[in-house]
């Protein structure tokens, strides 16, 4: 599964899937008529899923794309920024206000209850991850990282923010190694639970916002449509 929007978040939004491993795609959602642009998607089992994006746009598949629901958690959502599950019960939502104020929510049930997290105090809201079910990490403006060991409850500054470039996303294998990816092409590793980052990755000019870290293997993808790719953990 594939969500998207045309240019912006702001302009038409779409949501497609593939079922010979990503060789052709067909659209999913909507079947005709527009419908305001998704920012995250994440399927938790074959046939359940959801998507955020602009607004209040929060829907729920069970059918495997097939038929959607809205979910309402709060009235006043300019637009939902994050979307991440841990496993097929455990999740974590965030979003920015009308106001400009950000909050954040968790499920413990796949989804069925959203219950809000009382102080969203260093959080950063361009990137949410798990490295385990109670460890994760948030990161964007100004290249700020935070971390919870909480499930989300309270975040720690583990790297304060330099200059006024983004890091764009975080992926995580465990509590301890993880990456982040940003501007000027650049991805930091840490081996050491977010206490100390070293730079694997800088092309100068693009914006990394694909991410994906497992075993030895990490991807980086942006803006110049290329993918960067390591089989040792990053190294240099």
């Amino acid at each position: 599964f594939a969500a998207g929007s045309q240019y912006t978040t702001g302009n038409s939004g779409i949501i497609k899937t593939s079922i010979d491993a990503g060789e052709t795609w067909e659209t999913l959602y909507p079947k005709t008529g527009t419908v305001p642009g998704f920012k995250k998607i994440k399927f938790v089992s074959n046939t359940r899923g959801f998507v955020v994006g602009q607004g209040s746009t929060f829907l729920k598949t069970t059918d495997g794309g097939s038929s959607w629901t809205n979910i309402n958690v709060q009235n006043d959502i300019w637009y939902y920024s994050n979307l991440t599950f841990f496993d097929a019960n455990i999740g974590f939502l965030t979003a920015v206000l009308n106001s400009g104020n950000a909050i954040a929510y968790r499920t413990a049930d796949s989804g069925d209850t959203w219950t809000a997290i009382s102080s969203v105090a260093n959080l950063q809201t361009q990137a949410v991850t798990y490295a385990t079910a109670t460890t994760m990490y948030s990161t964007g403006n100004s290249q700020m990282i935070s971390k919870s060991t909480d499930g989300g409850n309270t975040w720690a500054v583990v790297k304060p923010g330099a200059g006024t470039n983004l890091y764009f996303n975080l992926a995580f294998k465990d509590a301890n190694n993880g990456v982040v990816s940003g501007e000027d092409g650049e991805v930091l590793k840490t081996t050491d639970g977010g206490t100390t980052w070293t730079q694997v990755l800088s092309t100068g000019y693009e914006n990394l916002y694909g991410l994906f870290y497992s075993g030895n293997h990490i991807y980086a993808s942006g803006t110049d449509q290329n993918i960067y790719y390591s089989s040792n953990n990053g190294g240099v």
